[in-house]
């Protein structure tokens, strides 16, 4: 038997058709179109973050959700219309759910609980269970392919809808009230404006369409989506969010783009009169932002530098005052302990012992932290690495002894170990600071010294402990700026958490690598550098 078809010609590519309004596909493709650029643009930048991978979840399913509805308006089969129309009754409350679930990440940082799990499994199962029934969908008019809708259609999806849309208010207010912050206030309210205005705009073009079977007026219900996917770039670009840093500029450009490329949707003049107008109304407003943007970036950028200017000029007073100051301290220290100014009880001998010690770590600390911002400029000159290594571990070995501990050097024979580099700046912040470090952080055992040819042109040093050892999240941080391990402190109190950053900068800028390896917590480390023997005599800055 032959089938009844629609008053119109079968869909080219499933859908294009004379049925489908102009503006329709205007509105369906900038929506799809926007929502997975920036959606794929956050999860390939935060892969393991639960909120994008909700976010990206919540675009696909939004994107099937339009280009089937797009599918649905192009056919001329009631079949199909049967069959998809039934499918994106489901879609729609499952992307509702999943905004839902998006919000909740996005405020709190973990899922909901069990409880309300089970209340959202509970509401969308009957839609599952009566999907194919009449419950759903009655039948189709042929006259214009579209689909007699039925309770579960008309009533149920869209109380599913109302009770997601008042569980995001719920749990934004909430969330709002709970932080004191006015920076995360203002990012839960946008992001809560944006995501309701999208759900809110796709609902009221539905409910008019299913109320009064005039589909035409739900086609501008998806204009809610770029508007949410626009308050997103803004969040990013305002408030770094998704730990992304895009810039203004960046934002205006991709828009530019997705507003040229809508046009080409739109075949009629008077439609394109309309989308040109509001294109060149998007325009002017995104680059009147864009321009105070800019101009807020430069003003910033100036003065950054003169601020660094200013440190600069600071740092290198307070060095000089704390080598002055300190340095008078630690040399009084010296001439007690050596009996200069005569005999001194020997209950009072430990005590300027201890004083001695703790100026000159005072001295090393804030010298360490002062030049960690300064300008790193090298001053390479030929010098022996071993030798150099030599005196570090004779002028350390007396540390390590007073704490039981056992230091050991290998050098590899079958080559020199001649190289081009600063030696101050490799000698005090990195042979020192490793060989230092192990001692600090050992507690018992074997520190090991280790210098070989790697190549040619490498010459490898490494500093082997026996000490607490390494975990992998203290690893993400160790050459960071101030980068504490969780429990560095209790093992060395006078950490300052500079000193692999600034070995890292003076590494880095030889030309270098530096690196930890640890089997984890309590099974001892390993700190390897490699160097190249004659890196280009230059200027690096940090």
């Amino acid at each position: 038997m032959e089938q009844l078809l629609c008053p119109w010609d079968a869909a080219t590519y499933l859908i294009f058709s004379e049925n489908v309004p102009s503006l329709l596909y205007y509105s369906h493709f900038i929506a799809v179109l926007s929502s997975l650029i920036v959606g794929l643009y956050i999860f390939f930048r935060n892969k393991s973050d639960p909120t994008s991978r909700a976010l990206i979840l919540l675009f696909s399913v939004f994107s099937i959700w339009t280009i089937v509805d797009v599918a649905i308006w192009a056919t001329n089969s009631p079949d199909f219309v049967m069959f998809w129309w039934s499918i994106i009754i489901l879609l729609e409350p499952i992307i509702y759910v999943t905004a839902f679930y998006v919000c909740y990440l996005f405020f709190y940082q973990k899922y909901p609980n069990f409880k309300t799990n089970l209340f959202v499994a509970g509401g969308i199962l009957p839609l599952i269970i009566f999907l194919p029934t009449h419950f759903n969908l009655i039948g189709v008019y042929r006259d214009y392919c579209n689909a007699i809708e039925g309770p579960l259609a008309l009533y149920y999806t869209y109380i599913l809808e109302g009770l997601a849309i008042l569980g995001i208010l719920v749990s934004a207010i909430y969330a709002f009230k709970k932080t004191i912050l006015t920076q995360e206030r203002m990012k839960i309210l946008y992001f809560t404006l944006g995501m309701v205005a999208f759900l809110v705009a796709l609902s009221s073009g539905n409910v008019i369409g299913s109320i009064t079977e005039d589909w035409d007026l739900a086609q501008y219900g998806l204009f809610g989506m770029p508007i949410f996917v626009a308050l997103l770039a803004y969040l990013i670009v305002r408030f770094k969010t998704f730990n992304i840093k895009l810039l203004s500029t960046q934002v205006f450009i991709v828009t530019l783009w997705l507003l040229t490329l809508s046009a080409l949707f739109v075949r009629t003049i008077g439609n394109i009169r309309f989308i040109t107008g509001v294109n060149l109304l998007l325009a002017m407003i995104l680059g009147y932002m864009l321009i105070r943007a800019v101009k807020r970036e430069v003003k910033q950028r100036e003065e950054i530098e003169d601020l660094a200017g200013r440190l600069k000029s600071v740092n290198s007073i307070l060095s000089h005052d704390v080598k002055a100051v300190l340095g008078k301290n630690k040399d009084m220290f010296n001439a007690l302990l050596s009996n200069d100014l005569g005999q001194i009880p020997s209950d009072a001998k430990p005590f300027l012992e201890q004083s001695y010690i703790d100026t000159n770590t005072l001295i090393d600390s804030i010298i360490t932290i002062l030049e960690s911002g300064h300008e790193l400029i090298l001053n390479p000159s030929s010098f022996d690495l071993k030798a150099e290594t030599q005196n570090v571990v004779a002028s350390l070995k007396k540390d390590a002894e007073a704490k039981g501990l056992s230091i050991q050097t290998d050098f590899k024979e079958g080559g020199g170990y001649t190289i081009l580099a600063d030696k101050i700046q490799l000698t005090t912040h990195v042979l020192t600071n490793l060989i230092a470090n192990a001692i600090n952080y050992t507690l018992k055992g074997t520190i090991l010294v280790h210098i070989e040819r790697k190549d040619p042109a490498t010459v490898l040093f490494s500093v082997k402990d026996t000490g607490v050892g390494i975990t992998p999240e203290d690893k993400q941080n160790l050459f960071k700026e101030g980068g504490h391990g969780k429990d560095s402190r209790k093992v060395n109190v006078h950490s300052t958490g500079y000193g692999l950053y600034i070995a890292k900068k003076i590494v880095d800028a030889h030309g270098g690598k530096i690196w930890a390896e640890s089997e984890g917590q309590g099974k001892g480390s390993t700190f390897v550098v490699e160097l190249p023997v004659t890196p280009p005599p230059q200027i690096k800055k940090a």
